[in-house]
């Protein structure tokens, strides 16, 4: 087990792992105050996908984590 990890450390020996993005909490009244877009399920389909990325555009500005969407 020890030689199959000094395989895969880097060629450099560096054996840490990559910084990891900082992700914030957004807090329930944050995600609510974006106003977020109404969708009521009826009208075609290109109006769904304006709803999804939309919504979308949301998650990211608010720099939401995949656990948080």
């Amino acid at each position: 087990m020890v030689s199959n990890q000094r395989n895969h450390a880097s060629p450099t020996g560096d054996t840490t792992a990559p910084p990891k993005e900082k992700v914030t909490s957004v807090s329930f009244k944050q995600f609510m105050s974006t106003q977020l877009p109404v969708f009521m399920g009826d009208g075609s389909p290109d109006k769904a996908e304006e709803w999804i990325e939309e919504v979308e555009r949301i998650f990211e500005l608010l720099k939401m984590s995949e656990g948080d969407k």
